[in-house]
């Protein structure tokens, strides 16, 4: 496989989220492509550094997974997900779970 060679950290980040969301639900790629209206097609392409994820992508993503920090997709912050004071302590729970499956 050759190297990775992203335009962006937002497109570095993309590509973790959607690894992790398919992960997390257990979708092929195209699967959760087609959540976030993603042309498969173009992943390879992202990859090589020739294209980019729209605005339009990262919007849907932000809007499909709960908690998801748009500031870690721009590189401004490490933690993949956010809390607020109205999460829940279910909800912190299940987030713990996700991030300890993830590492």
């Amino acid at each position: 496989m050759p190297k990775e060679k992203y335009k962006t950290v937002s497109d570095k980040r993309m590509m973790e989220v959607l690894s992790w969301y398919k992960k997390d639900k257990g979708l092929t790629q195209n699967e959760a492509c087609d959540v976030f209206d993603i042309n498969s097609k173009m992943l390879s392409s992202i990859r090589s550094g020739r294209q980019s994820f729209t605005k339009e992508h990262v919007e849907n993503m932000i809007k499909h997974i709960k908690n998801l920090n748009a500031n870690y997709i721009f590189g401004k912050d490490d933690s993949m997900f956010t809390i607020s004071e109205k999460t829940t302590l279910t909800q912190l729970l299940k987030l713990a779970l996700k991030i300890a499956e993830n590492k």
